[in-house]
This record gives structure tokens, C-alpha cells and sequence, in this order.
């Protein structure tokens, strides 16, 4: 009898400690368990009376409930906006900027409610998307005090309200920004070469984009993804220690988070971490979902990163070691840069 009441106080002790933390987040909680939906394994949280965003990941949009009617899918973060025939109450989104103006946010999933510091979130970088210990299921809401919604978690990683705000306004037309090059810090490190008329080069330092001055990568990163696809953008850039303006076409990022980002996603490809074929649009080459990448140009590629970098600027007939089971082949591809 004493045992039992020792883990009575003990249980009562633990629940009273953990409303204590939740303190301010009480509200958050209750409202917004109300905007979670589960169908068919899949758990979507509300974004208006109609409309449902569900974190699918890499998984294929028609695998989706048929209760659920697919309106937009974002292959890059993986989201979906399905329209659903029940009425939840929507979340609110807060400015992911204001993350610091709280002590503390709140990893809210179906199954429990964790708090986690502020200073812990490793903020969004691009497609690169923010961190939190410890790992959330997919669909797990990170929520600043009074309900409002910072950040929708992906396989234990946050993408950030402002970059899922963007995606659910945009429309059918919907895609995010590319200029044609990678960064490592400010600097152009890596040029794509399947980009036409691509005036970048390695080395140029990113000062503007559309006269609006950007000091870090994650402001320039985020400038470029929010720019929208085939209008036309102003960056001024040092090169050589001198400035210069440049015009660029702004086309559809194709590759970054879920996908791999090698440069050969623009012309179709949808390839692994380990530089595996998934999908191919481009039907007029030989290979096949299972090929793997072996070489480009005669180096030895195992990751995106290596890959980009041998593609990098590269002008001309692009030379691939494709390994298919016990079968090695190759194949050329023609760059826009010749």
C-alpha cells in the first residue's frame, strides 16, 4: 500500500510539474489539437476551414486517403495541400523572425507536447531547413506561445512558417527561385551548367538582389527561393574586386532537402543520396530507375556535392559511368554552356 501511494505522489508530482512547464502554452495545446486530422496513416494539420497541409516527404502524392483530394504537392519540402470534407480550426502562422522574442517554443505532435529553448533552433538556411532536439515525427507543429505556428516538422528537421506560407498562397503556378548557382557563405561556389545564358561565375561575391542588400546566406539563400520562376532579376556582384549588374532569368529550383541537388535534376533527373536513380523525365536517355552514377567526365562521384562540384561551370559534352547491376555504360549529356 505505501508503494502504491509513494507512485500516486510520485505520478501526481510529475503531472503537476509538466502543466507547470507548459504554463503559458496551455492555450497552444487545446487549440491547436483541434486542427490535426488523421486519415489512413496520414495526418494532416488544418490551414483553412476546407484545406489540409500534410508533411509526405519523398512518399507519392497518390498514395494519399481518397477522402482527401490532392490539390498541390511541393516534391522539394515535401509538402501537400489536400482539400478535406471536415471542418478543423486552422493554425496560425507566426513570423519564424520572431522566434527569439520567446524563451521557450513548444514541439507539439498528436501524441505529446515537448518545450524546447528558443536558443536550441538552428534557424532555416534555404532549402537547408532549421533543427530541434530532440527528433519530432513528421506533421509535428513548433508553436510560440498563444497558438501561433513557427515551423511544420519533416522527418525531424523544421521548415520554417515563411517558406510554407509562400507555398501554400502560390498558387497553381507555384515554385521556388534559382538563379543557377550554389553559395558557400556569400561567394558563388558552385555554377550550374544545364542554366541558359547563365552569367555567374565562382567567385562572384552576392551584394543585391533586386537592389536589396544581403549580408549572410541565409538572407541571400531565401531571397533567391522566394523570387518567382521566369521573371527577371537584378544581382549586383564583386568580381575581381569590382562591382558589376548583371540580368538573370529566374527559373524553378529543382533540387535541395528531400531531393538530391546535383544540377542533372534540371534536366530530369531525381536521383538518391547515393547518386541512385529514382525517376527520370527525360526519356531520351538510356537509363533507368536502379542505374547509378559512377563517374562524370572521369571522376569518381559518390555524393550531390561531388557531383555539383564536377559539373560545376562545366562547358560542353558531360561524359557519365552509369553502373546498371554487372553492366557499366556510358552516356553523354550536352551542357547550356558550350
Amino acid at each position: 500500500m505505501a508503494f502504491l501511494r509513494s507512485v500516486f505522489v510520485c505520478l501526481a508530482i510529475c503531472a503537476w510539474v509538466a502543466a507547470a512547464e507548459l504554463g503559458e502554452f496551455a492555450p497552444c495545446v487545446e487549440k491547436n489539437r483541434l486542427a490535426f486530422e488523421d486519415e489512413g496513416n496520414f495526418i494532416g494539420v488544418a490551414i483553412d476551414g476546407e484545406r489540409l497541409l500534410v508533411a509526405l516527404g519523398l512518399l507519392n502524392p497518390d498514395r494519399l486517403p481518397k477522402a482527401w483530394s490532392l490539390e498541390r504537392y511541393d516534391p522539394l519540402f515535401g509538402f501537400a495541400i489536400v482539400k478535406t470534407t471536415h471542418n478543423r480550426v486552422p493554425i496560425v502562422f507566426r513570423k519564424a523572425d520572431r522566434i527569439s522574442e520567446h524563451k521557450n517554443l513548444l514541439l507539439l505532435s498528436q501524441a505529446e507536447e515537448v518545450i524546447i529553448p528558443s536558443a536550441s533552433l538552428k534557424r532555416q538556411l534555404g532549402t537547408d531547413p532549421a533543427n530541434v532536439l530532440p527528433r519530432s515525427p513528421s506533421g509535428a507543429l513548433l508553436t510560440a506561445p498563444c497558438y501561433a505556428v513557427v515551423g511544420i516538422s519533416m522527418f525531424g528537421a523544421i521548415v520554417e512558417s515563411d517558406f510554407l506560407e509562400r507555398f501554400i498562397k502560390g498558387g497553381d503556378s507555384f515554385g521556388w527561385g534559382d538563379l543557377g548557382f550554389r553559395l558557400e557563405g556569400n561567394i558563388v561556389r558552385y555554377i550550374n551548367p544545364f542554366t541558359p545564358n547563365n552569367p555567374f561565375l565562382e567567385g562572384d561575391r552576392i551584394v543585391k538582389i533586386n537592389g536589396a542588400v544581403y549580408e549572410t546566406p541565409r538572407e541571400i539563400e531565401r531571397a533567391i527561393l522566394f523570387l518567382k520562376p521566369d521573371d527577371d532579376a537584378n544581382v549586383t556582384i564583386e568580381r575581381d574586386g569590382a562591382s558589376a549588374e548583371l540580368k538573370a532569368k529566374v527559373v524553378r529550383r529543382l533540387g535541395g532537402f528531400l531531393k538530391a541537388d546535383t544540377f542533372l535534376e534540371h534536366i530530369g533527373w531525381n536521383l538518391s543520396s547515393d547518386l541512385v536513380v529514382r525517376s527520370i523525365d527525360n526519356h531520351k536517355l538510356p537509363i533507368r530507375a536502379g542505374d547509378q552514377i559512377v563517374t562524370i567526365n572521369g571522376n569518381a562521384v559518390k555524393t550531390p556535392k561531388e557531383a555539383r562540384a564536377v559539373l560545376s561551370g562545366y562547358r560542353g559534352s558531360v561524359r557519365l559511368l552509369m553502373q546498371r547491376d554487372e553492366f557499366q555504360f556510358f552516356i553523354a549529356i550536352e551542357t547550356e554552356q558550350k
